[in-house]
């Protein structure tokens, strides 16, 4: 008897040329999810897992993902998970569900459940960042934390509410006075730079854009040293949403991380200076052109990522 056909049986008819799903309108996606034989409250379920296994791991397969689903709610079905999943893939959002062979030419296509969740930064400027994720994970144990910590991943601008990030609002709230954003945002996103394991000058160089300017060199080592502690105890996608701390890692020392970067009180950023002229004089409205990652750089110029700027409640 022959057997009969799934879903992803017919899922290379709906690829580009480099294997990444295609983008599927809006009336196909209600007409798929209709069919699916899981109920649309179960379908919304699973998706939640996905968006949130996007912003916690960045990078994880559909057969570790369907395991943490099945411990943490009713059972599903291998089939119907799966059906799920390929409405999700053909769906506009900020991850991609993929073949490692997209990223390994040597591999054979293999199972569907082989496939990844891929956070959109890690291929939106080629391989390196996934290959540099991919090494850096292997063999580390999976932070799973309980279904209802897990959910508030869901959301793109969650963030555990730690000591340590309490700490770095404390100080902006304290020492900052002409801020581009809320200091809330702020230790927001240094958090979020840290989580893709950011370097120490790329943090002072977008806080700086932000508005941040330090008093003396003193102010910009306890800066400094809020943003070590800060790291030291961030969720990082290189350690599978498991912190350093949880890891037993030593925390970087503060004299070795000055030797990174440098105080520069009369920082200015030409780019933003030259938007800010063109808005102000010319009374421009930058156009955005389809939707950039929410964690790239807002297209408008701000210095800010999209997610905490343009692209704030989309």
């Amino acid at each position: 008897m022959e057997k009969q056909k799934t879903i992803w049986d017919i899922a290379d008819d709906y690829t580009d040329d480099y294997g990444f799903p295609e983008t599927f309108t809006p009336a196909v996606l209600a007409q798929i999810r209709e069919n699916l034989r899981i109920s649309q409250d179960t379908f919304r379920n699973i998706h939640s897992y996905f968006d949130a296994a996007g912003n916690l791991y960045a990078r994880i397969s559909l057969r570790k993902l369907f395991e943490i689903y099945n411990d943490q709610n009713p059972p599903v079905s291998l089939e119907d998970f799966l059906e799920a999943a390929y409405v999700i893939a053909h769906e506009p959002n900020h991850y991609a569900i993929l073949q490692r062979k997209i990223f390994h030419e040597e591999l054979p296509l293999s199972d569907p459940m082989d496939q990844e969740l891929i956070a959109e930064y890690l291929y939106a400027l080629g391989d390196d960042e996934y290959d540099e994720l991919e090494h850096a994970q292997e063999g580390k144990p999976w932070y799973i934390p309980p279904r209802e910590e897990f959910l508030r991943y869901a959301d793109d601008f969650y963030h555990e509410k730690s000591p340590q990030l309490l700490a770095l609002l404390n100080f902006l709230q304290n020492t900052q006075r002409k801020l581009h954003c809320p200091p809330q945002e702020i230790a927001d996103e240094v958090e979020g730079l840290l989580e893709i394991d950011a370097r120490l000058t790329d943090i002072v160089d977008d806080v700086h854009r932000l508005g941040i300017r330090f008093q003396d060199q003193q102010n910009f080592q306890l800066f400094i040293r809020l943003c070590l502690n800060l790291s030291h105890h961030t969720r990082r996608h290189i350690h599978r949403g498991h912190t350093p701390a949880e890891l037993g890692l030593p925390q970087q020392d503060l004299a070795d991380a000055m030797e990174e970067v440098s105080l520069d009180d009369d920082y200015r950023d030409p780019l933003e200076a030259i938007g800010q002229l063109l808005r102000t004089n010319l009374m421009l409205t930058p156009t955005i052109t389809g939707k950039p990652s929410k964690n790239a750089p807002c297209p408008c110029g701000s210095g800010r990522k999209y997610k905490n700027c343009c692209g704030k409640g989309k």
